[in-house]
């Protein structure tokens, strides 16, 4: 259910708060990279100064769980239980990376999904919140 779910391509909007919040659209999309693995690359730009952003992940399926792994090294971003229920669905994550705590919350909906992180350690402070609606280019 959520390979099809992800599977395609979605408009990106997300806010950095700090202590003033910074805004980027883009786009991302979810490519098969085998029957139980996606490929995400997302590309876009920060609103005011046109920086630009990209990054790709490996999202994995297996029956009782799924996991977001970075790429090229393969190591474990985030890993959540499956949930067998209908939608909305909410997964959460908190990893440990230093002295840095990363608080993560998915929520899926029918056509739009969202993530929202809390990051929290001796020098961070920071929430990012990315929505994610389907279409694009």
């Amino acid at each position: 259910m959520l390979f099809e779910f992800f599977l395609g391509n979605w408009q990106i909007t997300r806010q950095v708060i700090q202590q003033e919040t910074t805004v980027f659209v883009g786009q991302a999309i979810f490519e098969p990279n085998s029957k139980h693995s996606l490929i995400y690359t997302e590309q876009g730009a920060n609103v005011a100064t046109k920086a630009r952003f990209s990054q790709k992940l490996l999202y994995e399926f297996s029956e009782n769980d799924w996991r977001i792994l970075r790429l090229p090294q393969l190591t474990i971003l985030h890993k959540f239980k499956h949930h067998h229920a209908s939608m909305p669905l909410i997964f959460t994550h908190t990893h440990q990376c230093s002295a840095d705590i990363y608080n993560v919350c998915f929520m899926l909906a029918e056509q739009q999904f969202s993530t929202q992180y809390r990051v929290t350690g001796p020098k961070k402070d920071y929430g990012i919140q990315t929505l994610f609606n389907r279409g694009g280019n």
